[in-house]
């Protein structure tokens, strides 16, 4: 085989693997649970529960995860 011809085939093994990364990536995103949801189990837990109030102000979008950001919540004192 000459040079060029094995670049070709190199350059769409590499193009194959990005799209074969891509449709990984989307099927995995498709089935994660969505924040919301997550968020109402984690609340589910003890307020003094150190992974609940932790997970809440690092990943969390409600009222209380602000106030849990901010300090200003009676679970983490």
């Amino acid at each position: 085989m000459d040079k060029k011809l094995l670049d070709d085939i190199n350059s769409e093994n590499r193009v194959n693997e990005v799209i074969a990364r891509d449709e990984e990536k989307r099927n995995t995103t498709e089935k994660a649970i969505p924040l919301a949801e997550t968020e109402d189990l984690i609340r589910q837990l003890p307020k003094d529960h150190n992974g609940r109030n932790n997970w809440l102000s690092q990943f969390g979008i409600s009222d209380e995860a602000e106030e849990i950001r901010h300090g200003r919540n009676e679970s983490t004192s």
